[in-house]
Order: C-alpha cells, then sequence, then structure tokens
C-alpha cells in the first residue's frame, strides 16, 4: 500500500463518522511496503495498564505531531522517507479512556511522545526496533486496544475497589473584612485611625461525599461485593468479609474448601 492510499483510507475511516484507534491506525501502518506492526502485550488484568508496540520499518520513519491538519498521514516534506502522524485525530483505546503515549529514554525509562518523536528506520547503523507504549488507567472496564483483523486481539480487563458512597452535611464559613471609619474624639480633639480585620461568619451548608467501607471490586464492567482481585483472578466470597486487609490476605485457602470463596480465571487459558 502507498502512504496515499493509506491516507484515503483513514480519512474514509473519518468520513463515515468513525474514529481512527491507534490499532487501526497500525493496522494501516502494517500495509505498507517495508513497516511492520506487531503487539507485544497479552491480555491484561490491571489497574494501570501498559501495551507495548513495536514498529520494524526499513523504508518509512514513522513520525509524530499534534497538527491542526485535517489529513490524518502526510509528507512533510516532498522527497521526504517520514510519514507524520497527526496526534490530535487518534482515538487510542475503545471505549475511550484517558490515556498516554510513552516512548523509551535513557537508562530503560519511559517519557510522553512529544512532537517531533519518530520510529527510526532499521538500519545497520540502528539495528534497533522502534517502540512505543500506550498508558491507561481504566475505571473497572473492559478495554480493547487492538482490532479483530490483527494477528492479536488484546484487551485490557480493568478493576477497581468499590466503596460504600457516604455524604454528610458541612457548615461553609468564610471571612469578611469589616472597616472601622475614622472617628473624631472631642475631649482630645484627635481622629482616630482607620483600621479592617477580618471576620469569619456562615455562609452556606453543602453536601460532601467520601468513601466509606469497602464493599468490593468493580471487573470487566460488573460489580462484585465481598470480593478482591488477585493477579487474574477474582477472588468471590458470599459472606461480609469487612475492611479485610487484601494486601496481605489476597485469599485464605480455608474459606475456599469451606466453599464460601472461589476463585475465577479472568483470563482464558
Amino acid at each position: 500500500m502507498k502512504w496515499q492510499d493509506l491516507n484515503k483510507w483513514l480519512l474514509s475511516v473519518l468520513g463515515a463518522g468513525g474514529v481512527i484507534t491507534l490499532a487501526i491506525l497500525f493496522s494501516g501502518l502494517g500495509e505498507l511496503s517495508g513497516v511492520d506492526v506487531t503487539y507485544h502485550s497479552p491480555d491484561q488484568v490491571c489497574q494501570e495498564c501498559m501495551a507495548e508496540i513495536h514498529i520494524n520499518t526499513t523504508y518509512w520513519e514513522i513520525c509524530y505531531e499534534h497538527s491542526d491538519s485535517e489529513d490524518i498521514l502526510f509528507k512533510k516534506q516532498s522527497r521526504s522517507r517520514r510519514l507524520w502522524v497527526n496526534l490530535n485525530k487518534v482515538v487510542l483505546t475503545e471505549p475511550e479512556i484517558e490515556t498516554q503515549i510513552l516512548v523509551p529514554t535513557y537508562g530503560n525509562k519511559l517519557r510522553p511522545i512529544k512532537d517531533g518523536d519518530c520510529n527510526r528506520r532499521y538500519t545497520q547503523s540502528n539495528p534497533r526496533v522502534s517502540k512505543i507504549y500506550i498508558k491507561g488507567n481504566p475505571n473497572g472496564e473492559t478495554i480493547k486496544w487492538g482490532v479483530p483483523f490483527l494477528k492479536v486481539d488484546p484487551v485490557w480487563i480493568g478493576w477497581k475497589p468499590t466503596y460504600e458512597n457516604l455524604s454528610k452535611e458541612v457548615e461553609i464559613w468564610k471571612f469578611i473584612n469589616i472597616t472601622v471609619p475614622s472617628e473624631y474624639n472631642e475631649v482630645n480633639k484627635t481622629w482616630s485611625k482607620e483600621y479592617t480585620y477580618p471576620k469569619r461568619i456562615y455562609s452556606h451548608t453543602e453536601t460532601q461525599y467520601y468513601q466509606g467501607k469497602r464493599k468490593g471490586v468493580k471487573v470487566a464492567g460488573k460489580e462484585y461485593l465481598n470480593s478482591n482481585v488477585n493477579g487474574n483472578t477474582l477472588y468471590k466470597c458470599n459472606f461480609d468479609v469487612g475492611d479485610r486487609n487484601w494486601d496481605e490476605f489476597p485469599k485464605r485457602n480455608y474459606e475456599i474448601e469451606k466453599g464460601v470463596c472461589e476463585e475465577i480465571e479472568l483470563l482464558e487459558s
């Protein structure tokens, strides 16, 4: 596929009311001559999720910037082998959640992508596969960042603890400045000095919400009472476990033996 054809295809997706996910974009890039895109992150059960993408390109140099251009991909220079991805037009996940695109830096560390970052061509002088990472925090739902026609279709099975929603009425007070004007003293034939002091007064009452007792977890879009996620399993109990320290006691074998708790695999083997 030529870059012009890829650009037309991506624009047609937008024109049909669709969105360009990063996975769709990379699946299209994979159709370009000399570009191989692979995912190196399996399905995950996670709160803070990370996807790793390898881009092995021998002809094109894939670069990124935030542009107001309506084009998804475009050549910045007529004779350049660079294709520029407009990050303003890319939705990273489905459903859409807040994410970061990260790139490697020195010392095996990661930093947010910035304008001008490129996936360099694989050459003898640069014999390395380019990598980028997607970092996201699901709100207890399943997030898909792959597409069916790729070699893999990875998902993030997000989870988070759930708590009782409690509220209380709180009085809100504020300070106002009180000015005492200057006064004339007939006895001393003098004027007092004007001064200002703060005074605390009632303003209004508002409802404040806060977390109460932990109830369970939300995982893959469903809520489970008296439960926890331990690795890739859901530890589900049928009685009130109270404010258990789940970090110290992620599961208890005798509860499983008694049949009051069970382990449910969240990832298919």
